[in-house]
């Protein structure tokens, strides 16, 4: 795994730039993606499905993320769509194959816009603002805290990984399946395993020694503006005149 896909500075960068995605009172852009992600997964339309997607995309190129970074990511997510899609088409009759490779891109392009939107949301604001939303939006403190710390941590557990391969490479092993490879692997793992919990009681230890009682705080969020909800109703009028024309037809 390469630590540069998973670049933290990266995300933190693309979060500063200057759209109209970005201007979005983050708790709006939230409920909205969610009422949209839930609208796309009930289309049972592969060509309203397509468009969709190729006005999802389209609208997070106008929010100036970059084509090369939304297409990794996609096709990071493309081999878990077609893991869960192909067992549909194999498991069909010989005269029901066109039906299951409809059903596949079906399933396929409601994850691809499921995760393009979700894509949107968190690369198109802070990390802290995605978070100071999502703790003003009633959900429960300790999940907010899990979620923040998880985001942080992540990034830190995948270093460690790289750290790893490269020390590993530095002494020639060679990859090999077999006995001695496989005492090597679970020692690897065994010792990433006693890392990551000395650090997360070190981590738990500092945090509490602040007066952490399970609850982060955070600043006050921003306002909601008349701008805001338009944008909403706007995603949300789109999705819904879909649906529309797909009872119609």
């Amino acid at each position: 795994m390469d630590i540069k896909r998973f670049n933290y500075n990266k995300l933190e960068n693309l979060g500063l730039l200057n759209s109209w995605g970005h201007r979005w009172e983050t708790r709006i852009k939230i409920i909205t993606a969610f009422l949209f992600v839930i609208m796309v997964v009930t289309l049972k339309s592969l060509t309203l499905l397509s468009i969709t997607f190729a006005i999802t995309l389209g609208a997070a190129l106008t929010m100036k993320l970059p084509f090369k970074f939304l297409l990794i990511r996609l096709g990071l997510f493309l081999p878990i769509f077609l893991i869960m899609a192909i067992p549909i088409v194999l498991g069909g009759s010989s005269n029901s194959i066109n039906e299951s490779l409809h059903f596949m891109l079906i399933v396929i392009f409601k994850g691809l816009i499921s995760i393009l939107v979700m894509i949107m949301m968190i690369t198109t604001q802070r990390i802290q603002d995605l978070f100071i939303g999502l703790s003003h939006m009633k959900l429960p403190p300790v999940l907010v805290s899990i979620f923040f710390l998880a985001y942080r941590y992540v990034f830190l557990f995948i270093q460690d990984i790289t750290n790893l391969r490269r020390a590993i490479n530095s002494r020639l092993y060679q990859r090999k399946f077999n006995k001695e490879n496989l005492k090597v692997y679970g020692e690897i793992v065994g010792g990433l395993l006693v890392k990551s919990l000395d650090r997360s009681e070190n981590v738990y230890r500092a945090m509490a020694s602040r007066g952490f009682n399970g609850t982060l705080p955070t600043a006050k969020p921003r306002n909601i503006y008349k701008i805001d909800l338009i944008k909403g109703f706007a995603v949300v009028t789109y999705i819904v005149i879909i649906k529309i024309i797909e009872g119609w037809f």
